[in-house]
């Protein structure tokens, strides 16, 4: 168990936010909104948290019923990323989204989501990361923001 470092550098150097906007290959398939008002529509949907809620406790329900003794250092994981790691995540999307002129409302939703695919990290050796975080993971990395998630494909903005 613990942060691989080419994750580390990745999500910790990625341009945040920079092609919002921009409809960008990905490699696989999704939807666009249009604007930031279709954003923050989408990214406030109840869909999109249980879709969220959902994907996270299918991950940390397999840990705890199949790796109980690791599970048991959820917590403390959580909390090193909260202190070691967000906090200077949070000031580059608080920039991002100012730059951008994105509405706030999106960021708790990325730092929640951050949260997750650390914690994927963190347990890689016992959790392989579904197609879901991957391609959220892409869609960060790439600059842009999910908001939603449809018919097995993400709606990005």
């Amino acid at each position: 168990m613990g942060f691989d470092d080419t994750f580390l550098n990745r999500i910790t150097n990625c341009s945040w936010l920079l092609r919002c906007g921009y409809r960008d290959e990905f490699g696989f398939s999704c939807t666009y909104v249009e604007n930031t008002e279709q954003l923050k529509r989408k990214i406030d949907s109840v869909h999109w948290e249980n879709s969220c809620l959902d994907k996270r406790g299918d991950f940390s329900s397999f840990l705890c019923l199949n790796h109980r003794k690791e599970y048991r250092e959820w917590n403390n994981v959580a909390n090193i990323i909260k202190t070691d790691y967000l906090p200077e995540i949070s000031r580059k999307l608080e920039d991002a989204i100012a730059r951008q002129g994105l509405p706030d409302c999106i960021l708790g939703d990325i730092k929640y989501n951050v949260a997750t695919l650390f914690m994927l990290n963190y347990y890689s050796e016992y959790y392989k990361m579904t197609d879901f975080w991957e391609q959220m993971l892409t869609i960060y990395l790439s600059g842009h923001v999910p908001c939603d998630y449809k018919k097995g494909q993400f709606v990005v903005y």
